[in-house]
């Protein structure tokens, strides 16, 4: 019959469809409301070479944060529970600084002021869903 393990892919996979549709949905609506342009999925454009070269430092940033992190785990046997080394709150913590810097940069640089106001909801709307997420254990799934 099924394994617990299948049953448990099965559900991740649903539990990862249900997100990206609630993200689709967000993003359509949000558009709507803010009247900006549908950006392309999975690509990254830059404001301006300022936006561009503050981007690439604070990934640069946090890809040395996350090698120290691996030799740090390493040393410890993989055995750190400090939540604020963990690699998904550093992500999230990557995700939240990327997103300032481009609000930050749509605000003073893009021709529709609007984009500034839609990229702050969605940054909003991917915080509270990745907050809803771990606190209840992946929809306690785990």
């Amino acid at each position: 019959m099924y394994t617990d393990d299948s049953i448990l892919g099965f559900k991740f996979i649903l539990l990862l469809v249900i997100i990206v549709c609630l993200y689709v949905l967000f993003s359509m609506v949000m558009r709507k409301i803010f009247k900006v342009n549908r950006k392309e999925f999975f690509s990254y454009n830059h404001i301006n070479d300022t936006h561009k070269k503050w981007d690439w430092t604070t990934r640069a940033i946090f890809i040395v944060i996350f090698f120290t992190l691996v030799i740090i785990y390493s040393i410890n046997n993989f055995m750190i529970t400090t939540m604020f080394l963990q690699p998904w709150f550093i992500m999230i913590i990557l995700i939240f600084t990327s997103g300032v810097i481009r609000v930050w940069m749509e605000w003073k640089y893009a021709e529709n002021r609007n984009d500034f106001k839609y990229t702050i909801s969605e940054l909003i709307f991917i915080l509270i869903l990745f907050v809803v997420l771990f606190t209840t254990d992946f929809l306690w799934l785990i």
